[in-house]
């Protein structure tokens, strides 16, 4: 658990700043094959319900292209390739290769959801739930419950999501998360950081708090840069003993790739935050801040200057009281506009 962890944090953090952790292993949802022909619905009885192309920015050949790929996608989904019907169903509700007509896409998903096509069933559901004007709640409850008996980890994931907040159903908290944990449990890395969310909303320090943190950490160590902002969410809204625990998120999310992480690591390090204060260890994230964004290079450079500039600024060297002027305006944790005018009032 994070708690036991040693108080050794900004050794560790001086070593591993650079390394960078392996992806999360991640199976892909397990869709039902469909290499078998299945009988469906004419294709053409939904036709006359597509409407006419928007006015949109594509070249006559681009739209007959289109025109013609669906035509193929029409008459393979008719001859029972759930897969095709999938595809046209998706540029229905998207808009794109195609008009956009969610009531076609509707169809289209549910054609293929009723012959067990699961990512359809999970289609359907989503369109329901955000693109369509008519549909009850409680049909994208459906679908996605579908989809999940399907095998779809995605399907799964929304179903529990949606039971959690009581959407078109009654809220089952408790069937919500032991169906998230399951689908966790079957290698879906965002099924688990949702589960370790419901755990988060405990009592922070109880036991069933600090299990959703713990996993937020694991799956931030991972490379899931979601996981890394839940954790410094979650850990921001505590008691001050959780520090340590802040710095370890950031430090993850720096790790990851974060820019906006590492600035804020190199300040918790050069103030204290976490870890005992250190101006080399905040120096190698401000480093790392400005390596993956330009906009966080002033931070470094600022406190670079506050210590280099300083000896040669008392020596009469004025273009080092102008930099340390500078340096002293930039955001930063040494920030002090009267320093820099002291700094700016010696280089006149």
């Amino acid at each position: 658990m994070l708690r036991s962890r040693c108080a050794s944090l900004a050794a560790f953090l001086l070593f591993a700043v650079l390394s960078l952790p392996a992806n999360a292993q991640q199976n892909p949802d397990p869709v039902p094959a469909s290499n078998e022909p299945t009988e469906l619905p004419s294709y053409r009885t939904y036709q006359e319900k597509v409407r006419a192309p928007a006015i949109i920015q594509k070249t006559a050949e681009q739209i007959e292209s289109e025109r013609v790929l669906n035509q193929a996608r029409a008459e393979s989904c008719e001859a029972g390739n759930l897969g095709i019907c999938f595809e046209l169903a998706q540029a229905y509700a998207k808009g794109d290769g195609a008009p956009q007509n969610r009531p076609v896409a509707a169809e289209l998903y549910d054609i293929a959801c009723q012959a067990g096509h699961a990512e359809s069933c999970t289609g359907l559901g989503q369109l329901y739930e955000f693109g369509t004007d008519d549909q009850a709640p409680g049909d994208a409850i459906i679908a996605h419950e579908q989809a999940c008996a399907l095998g779809s980890l995605a399907g799964c994931r929304r179903y529990a999501t949606l039971l959690d907040r009581g959407f078109g159903i009654d809220a089952d908290p408790d069937r919500a998360e032991a169906l998230m944990e399951s689908t966790c449990q079957s290698y879906d890395a965002e099924a688990c950081r949702l589960v370790a969310g419901m755990r988060l909303r405990a009592p922070a320090g109880s036991a069933r708090w600090w299990s959703g943190f713990d996993s937020l950490d694991a799956l931030c160590r991972d490379g899931d840069p979601k996981a890394c902002g839940d954790g410094i969410q979650a850990a921001g809204e505590t008691e001050p003993e959780y520090e340590y625990g802040l710095s370890l998120f950031y430090h993850f999310d720096c790790a990851n790739g974060n820019a906006d992480s590492c600035d804020a690591m190199g300040n918790r390090a050069f103030q204290g935050y976490g870890l005992a204060p250190d101006r080399d260890i905040a120096l190698t994230y401000y480093d790392r801040a400005c390596a993956l964004r330009e906009f966080w290079c002033s931070t470094g450079a600022a406190l670079r200057s506050a210590v280099d500039d300083r000896e040669p600024c008392d020596q009469g060297d004025m273009q080092a009281c102008t930099r340390l002027g500078e340096a002293y305006l930039v955001a930063s944790p040494i920030e002090d506009r009267e320093t820099a005018i002291a700094y700016f009032s010696v280089a006149c």
